[in-house]
């Protein structure tokens, strides 16, 4: 007897050049989403997130050391602003 569960994607991650993480939330909250912001300053993010909606905007903040930071400047960097990951 095969088993059946039920599966959820929890949230999509899009990580963004910070002077276009703002421009891009508006995008989404024009589109319904609804965001709380945030920084993370230990790990060097700015972060607008809609839980409900799975969707979330990271940004490295400008100056920022942080080993988090820099893997999210270094992708964006690489790859231009996309999805970070799921």
């Amino acid at each position: 007897m095969s088993e059946q569960r039920e599966t959820q994607l929890h949230h999509v991650v899009f990580a963004v050049a910070p002077e276009r993480q703002a421009a891009l939330a508006q995008m989404f909250t024009e589109l319904g989403f609804s965001f709380d912001s945030t920084e993370l300053s230990e790990l060097g993010l700015s972060i607008y997130l809609d839980w409900n909606g799975g969707i979330e905007v990271i940004s490295a903040i400008p100056g920022a050391t942080a080993d988090v930071a820099a893997s999210v400047s270094e992708f964006v960097e690489r790859n231009g602003d996309g999805v970070y990951s799921v």
